[in-house]
């Protein structure tokens, strides 16, 4: 049984910009990266982890516990360390942990962690 879950992510998401992430730079010996590419837009779900992680902890991270601060719900592949900017949250993010539920849907379950440099809230 294939559950496509594209509609639901459709209806309960927000506009987020996805930028995946390049080779790092070595100039002089010296690494200036990882650097990203253009940004890839997308409507998906990024909940903050304190809603998500009593119902999402056990089937990301097998009952382990993580620190992440938020979960982003997608279809798309996306490596670790790919930067989420979220809107709604005021936030960009990386990806620092991945599920993949490929085998029997279409949906990827990324954990995401503050990126504290690229905060858009004006608090921060």
């Amino acid at each position: 049984m294939y559950i496509n879950v594209t509609g639901m992510l459709s209806s309960y998401g927000t506009d987020i910009a996805v930028y995946k992430p390049a080779q790092a730079e070595r100039v002089g010996g010296f690494d200036f990266g990882p650097s990203f590419g253009d940004s890839e837009s997308r409507h998906e779900p990024v909940l903050p982890a304190n809603t998500a992680k009593s119902v999402l902890a056990s089937f990301v991270t097998g009952g382990q516990v993580e620190d992440y601060d938020f979960v982003w719900l997608s279809t798309g592949k996306y490596p670790l360390g790919t930067k989420v900017e979220a809107k709604t949250q005021g936030k960009t993010c990386k990806v620092v942990g991945i599920a993949n539920y490929t085998d029997y849907s279409n949906l990827y379950i990324y954990e995401l962690k503050g990126d504290s440099q690229h905060d858009q809230s004006s608090g921060d």
